[in-house]
């Protein structure tokens, strides 16, 4: 991963959109001071989260938000953009390319974005965090950071070797399960006295629940044995009902026997008369008159039964009204004695409730009595006690302003002795002062004459140097002026040279190689445009005239041709090669041209006369260029050949060529002028000649600059040495000066000190006069309020004494209360009880009345009804015995006829007893299903009420109710039922609700305990986890330690050749909270402390131990802000070649001054700041620019 670029608009003094693009390289930022180098690694820093205004070089955040100047407007925002290759997966996100953005507005508002999406600071630090990158880190070093490491605390350099080893997020990760155990310190405590309130309210909670639950569960087997009494009851009224209904049922039929048995016996007196009366028929007059007897008879009979009947069906009407009313009269007796039971009931309920209400009110007046009884003593205790309290606050206060008035009466006393010898000590040390301020006057003024006469000398000594200084620089200027010449002659030179070899090259594989291994040969070998110098105008003639011959190799004599021949044999190399020998002069023509008597007239000139070349290859010169004369014009030379005797070329300028054959050439290619072999080897001597005048330039011009450098060196030593003696002048007079100063400043602050020791004497006795009489009212004060302390104690526990049994009574009286206010509670409910019943029984009264009115009506009706039948029966009865004796008169009369007939009268009489009879038993048969009616309804009334009691008081369904099992045996539920009351009734108050409120509060108790127990468990994780990550903190630390203090030791040792230096540990069993020291001795120095290292050291050091930890855990780029700024020029080198080691292993950003610096760089960026204000950058590959300077 590295920076790719930046992208900064409206930071600092950056108010356009600027682009830098970095690579993966080496950069230089480089520009002049002021021109905004540094704000470039303060937007990289800004970018990464850095918070602090200061390392951002500002008062408050909105500083970096470009502010105007006198032509640009101020910005609204100011936002810098870093682009992150991420292709090697660096960070833990899904992109080769990471673009964090920071923006801030002037209103104080900011945002970051990554890769355009908007995101928290934190979410940049997460993502930042592993990557050496990020706030608390050293990715960005500058002149003052470098300071600050070795000038800071052990404990705080302890930070360095923390970054390193990646401990930073374990102590974050610390600090946040730290606050977290904070946080649930204080949730657990909550939590404790939540727990702890409810399971205070818990245990009375619970006990009231256990008696509710108790009297519930007695309840409901208070119910379920009322019930099954109640169905019992109902059961047993039920089969007596039925017994009753049973013998209804067998009275009623008995009583159709009775009612069928009188009709039997009245049919059979009917029968018998009826009988008598056909036997009787043929008795005559008598025996008709017998019948009409015996018919009245009968007729009389029938209306007094038909009375009779009625009477009886009256009298039985009556029986059974007069039943009803009996039984009525028993019911109304009965529901009378249970009205005044339940009067009585009622009375006695109201006169105990009576009696319990004003128990009730009684207990809870005492109560109340003893309730203000005892809020009036507890609070009178507890008034006592925050008397005490402010007594006891009192006197802490009255015993520590005591001890201050004490102190301050000791000191004062101590102070006015102390004070005293102090203004004798004053005195004369004024004195010594006055002495000594007009002494260092003196010497000042001394030292003023002196250093204004050093500093015209001074003046005199710099104006020789900038003399000096104007020679050494006008010596340098000729002394690269012409190296700058040699240097191009040279380049020329060379490059002529490598045309030469290139020709050779092109020449043939063997002239190739004849060139090269010219040195190995015996013989000279030099080509002919080596040997011949043609004037002005004739080289291209000369060159087009030799053609190939210009190569021709000109040697000694045929054994060197030989000896070539050889070689090339030898060397297997073949092409061709033509040689020139020497040595065969004397049998060639020689100059012929020259006798050529044209020359003289002007017609033509010989070439051989315009050709400059060695005499020892004259002959082989004019042999080949001999015959040529060269004429202005074609038409001349052909005009000179007509009449030429001496086998002549007459050429022209432009390749016209005449043969002394008589051929003529024209339009021949010329070679340009300049551009032939000729020019090219003129132009090569030429520069080697001056080459030769250049290196001797340049000697003159290294010894003309030695000289002004020797000059300015002697200039600049005297300028120096004058320097330093005005320096020290100038510190002499500043000393004296400063000396007359400080001793007239000693002499006023003496007089000052004077001064204030006699007002600090007078401030010191006040104090001791205050002080004293503040002692005594204080002791005095302690005293009295230690009394009313004592007394208020002794108060308090006699309350305490006295409250104790007024807590017991109350909560006696509570109990107390409580019992009674139940008992009333169970009065009220019979009281509501007895007076339901009491309405009941007066509701059946009434019913009761009402029924017993109409009956006794109806009996009056009916005792009427018989009592008017009776005159009736009375006088049929008359009739009867009248017609009875007049019939049996008639049957005296008639006996004799009538004999046959006496058995059947006889008969009648009987049957009519039987009729009788049968009559008598049917009236005791109504009378007895009378009463059995009575009882039934008697019956029919208590088991409505248990019916009542059951559905009603038990609230139970009857159908539900009889389908319990039947009892065995009564009594032992009889005697759990009283039990089970008893019980109750010993429960007392009952709150019906405290169940439900326990449970919901167990519930609660219970959710928070497991509450309070998660917390708990938590708690220990999060400790556990500290721990760990303290384990893990101290074993990365004391690795990491060792490991930056061996490669501190390693990369000082090349920094500092022959020095050495180390890290400590302050203290080495605290391996947690140890500070770190730096040990650093250059060669030849004994250093006890850093802060005697030089500035260069100092920069050096520092640089050594951030390297070091840089080998632990690199970043991906670091930014160097002028860190090689107090470096000479040997520390400079050796930081140089270190550094030049780390850019194969992370991306540099070096911004500096240093030319040695920028020459290490691939790219440059120049920072300039024109008359706006504003930054401009401008960037350069040095690769691309050394191409396009070659």
């Amino acid at each position: 991963m590295y920076l790719k670029s930046l992208e900064i608009q409206g930071f600092k003094s950056f108010p356009d959109k600027t682009l830098l693009q970095f690579g993966s390289d080496c950069t230089a930022i480089v520009g002049p001071n002021g021109s905004g180098k540094s704000n470039i690694s303060d937007a990289i820093s800004w970018v990464l989260g850095e918070q602090s205004t200061r390392a951002l070089r500002g008062a408050k955040m909105e500083d970096v938000i470009f502010g105007g100047t006198a032509k640009r407007p101020a910005v609204g925002y100011a936002e810098a953009t870093l682009v992150l290759d991420n292709s090697d997966g660096t960070l833990p996100v899904d992109f080769d390319e990471v673009a964090i953005t920071r923006r801030m507005y002037r209103n104080g508002e900011s945002e970051y974005l990554i890769n355009g999406t908007v995101a928290r600071r934190m979410d940049v630090l997460d993502i930042l965090h592993d990557s050496g990158l990020g706030t608390g880190t050293h990715s960005i070093i500058s002149q003052g950071s470098l300071d600050s490491i070795l000038q800071s605390k052990p404990e705080d350099r302890r930070a360095l070797i923390e970054e390193a080893a990646g401990v930073l997020k374990h102590k974050q990760r610390k600090a946040k399960s730290e606050r977290k155990l904070a946080n649930m310190d204080q949730h657990l405590l909550r939590a404790r006295d939540v727990v702890g309130e409810v399971a205070r309210q818990l245990g009375p909670l619970e006990r009231k629940a256990k008696k509710a639950r108790t009297y519930q569960e007695l309840a409901v087997q208070q119910a379920e044995l009322a019930l099954s009494l109640a169905v019992d009851d109902l059961r047993g009224l039920q089969k007596e009902w039925d017994a009753a209904k049973e013998r209804e049922a067998a009275l009623s039929a008995e009583l159709e026997e009775r009612r069928g048995a009188i009709e039997a016996a009245e049919k059979a007196v009917e029968e018998l008369q009826e009988r008598i009366r056909q036997e009787t028929l043929d008795a005559g007059d008598l025996s008709r008159r017998h019948r009409a007897a015996a018919a009245a008879v009968e007729r009389f009979d029938s209306a007094a039964m038909m009375l009779r009947e009625r009477r009886r069906a009256a009298l039985g009407r009556a029986g059974e009204l007069e039943l009803s009313l009996e039984a009525a009269a028993v019911r109304v007796v009965e529901a009378t004695g249970e009205l005044e039971r339940a009067r009585a009931q009622a009375a006695e309920a109201a006169g105990e409730r009576t009696a319990v209400d004003a128990k009730v009110s009684d207990l809870d007046a005492v109560y109340r009595d003893l309730g203000v009884r005892r809020g009036a003593l507890e609070r009178e205790v507890s008034a006592l006690g925050k008397d005490a309290e402010r007594l006891s606050s009192q006197i802490e206060a009255a015993r520590r302003k005591h001890a201050e008035n004490q102190e301050a009466l000791t000191h004062g006393l101590a102070h006015v002795q102390v004070i005293e010898s102090h203004g004798a000590e004053l005195a004369l040390e004024l004195a010594r002062l006055q002495g000594e301020a007009e002494a260092a006057g003196a010497a000042a003024e001394e030292a003023a004459g002196a250093l204004a006469s050093l500093s015209t000398d001074e003046s005199a000594a710099r104006a020789a140097v900038g003399a000096a200084v104007q020679s050494r620089d006008a010596a340098r200027a000729a002394l690269d002026e012409a190296r700058d010449t040699h240097r191009a002659l040279t380049v020329e030179i060379a490059t002529l040279e490598e045309v030469e070899r290139a020709s050779a090259s092109d020449a043939g594989e063997a002239r190739a190689w004849l060139a090269e291994h010219e040195r190995e040969l015996s013989g000279v070998l030099s080509p002919l445009s080596h040997v011949i110098c043609a004037g002005e105008g004739y080289e291209a003639l000369v060159e087009t005239l030799l053609g190939t011959d210009v190569a021709t190799l000109l040697v000694e004599n045929a054994g060197v041709v030989r000896e070539v021949a050889a070689l090339l044999e030898g060397a297997e190399v073949e092409g061709e090669v033509a040689f020139l020998l020497r040595d065969d002069a004397d049998e060639r023509a020689g100059a012929r041209a020259r006798r050529w008597p044209g020359t003289e007239a002007g017609t033509g000139v010989a070439l051989i006369d315009e050709l400059a070349y060695p005499s020892d290859a004259a002959a082989a010169v004019e042999a080949l260029l001999g015959d040529v004369v060269v004429c202005a014009t074609l038409d001349m030379a052909l005009a000179a050949h007509g009449a030429d005797g001496l086998g002549l070329r007459f050429v022209t300028a432009d390749g016209s060529v005449v043969w002394p054959s008589g051929k003529v050439s024209v339009g021949g290619a010329v070679i340009d002028e300049g551009a032939g072999a000729l020019a090219r080897h003129r132009r090569l001597e030429s520069l080697r000649a001056q080459l030769a005048a250049a290196v001797a330039a340049v000697d003159t011009a290294e010894e003309a600059h030695r000289m002004a450098e020797e000059a300015l060196r002697h200039a600049q030593a005297a300028s120096l040495e004058l320097s330093q003696s005005l320096a020290a002048c100038k510190g002499r007079s500043e000393a004296a000066r400063t000396a007359a100063d400080a001793a007239g400043e000693k002499l006023a602050s003496c007089r000052r000190e004077l001064e204030g020791v006699e007002r600090q004497r007078a401030e010191a006795e006040a104090v001791i006069s205050k002080a004293r009489p503040n002692v005594e009212s204080f002791e005095a004060e302690i005293a009295e309020a230690t009394e009313k302390l004592e007394e208020a104690k002794r108060r308090q526990v006699e309350l305490s004494e006295e409250l104790a049994p007024l807590r017991r009574e109350a909560h006696r009286v509570s109990d107390s209360l409580a019992e009674a206010k139940l008992a009333a509670a169970t009065l009220a409910e019979r009281t509501t009880y007895a007076e339901r019943v009491l309405e009941a029984r007066a509701r059946d009264l009434e019913a009761l009345d009402a029924q017993t009115a109409e009956h006794r009506a109806q009996l009056q009706v009916k005792k009427v009804s018989a009592a008017r039948i009776e005159p009736l029966l009375a006088l049929f009865d008359d009739l009867i015995a009248q017609a009875q004796r007049w019939t049996r008169s008639l049957e005296d009369q008639a006996s004799a006829a009538e004999s046959a007939s006496s058995g059947l009268h006889t008969a009648a009489t009987e049957a009519r007893a039987k009729a009788h009879e049968a009559h008598a038993l049917f009236d005791g048969t109504t009378e007895r299903l009378s009463e059995a009616r009575v009882q039934k309804g008697r019956l029919e009334l208590q088991v409505e009420a248990a019916v009542n009691h059951i559905t009603v008081d038990c609230k139970t369904p009857l159908e539900t109710a009889l389908a319990l099992p039947p009892l065995e045996d009564r009594a032992p539920l009889e005697d759990e039922l009283f039990k089970i009351n008893r019980r109750i009734a010993n429960l007392g108050t009952i709150n019906p609700d405290a169940a439900e409120e326990y449970d919901e509060l167990k519930v609660r108790y219970d959710y928070l305990a497991a509450q309070l127990e998660d917390l708990d468990s938590a708690r220990r994780a999060l400790a556990k986890i500290n721990r760990v990550i303290d384990a893990r903190m101290k074993e990365d630390f004391v690795r990491t330690y060792e490991q930056v203090d061996a490669n501190f030791q390693e990369i000082f040792a090349t920094l500092f050749p022959g020095g050495r230096a180390n890290l400590s540990l302050v203290d080495p069993d605290d391996m947690e909270n140890t500070g770190v020291e730096v040990n650093a001795q250059p060669k030849g120095k004994r250093i006890a402390k850093m802060m005697l290292l030089s500035g260069g050291e100092k920069s050096l050091t520092a640089l050594a131990l951030l390297f070091a930890v840089y080998k632990i855990r690199s970043t991906p780029f670091y930014i160097l802000d002028e860190v090689e700024a107090a470096l000479d020029d040997s520390n400079l080198r050796r930081l140089a070649a270190y550094i030049d080691t780390l850019r194969d292993e992370t991306q540099l950003i070096m911004i500096t001054h240093q030319r040695r610096t920028m020459e290490m760089a691939d790219v440059l960026f120049g920072v300039s700041m024109q008359g706006d204000g504003v930054t401009k950058v401008i960037s350069q590959k040095l690769d691309q620019a050394l191409k396009h300077a070659e």
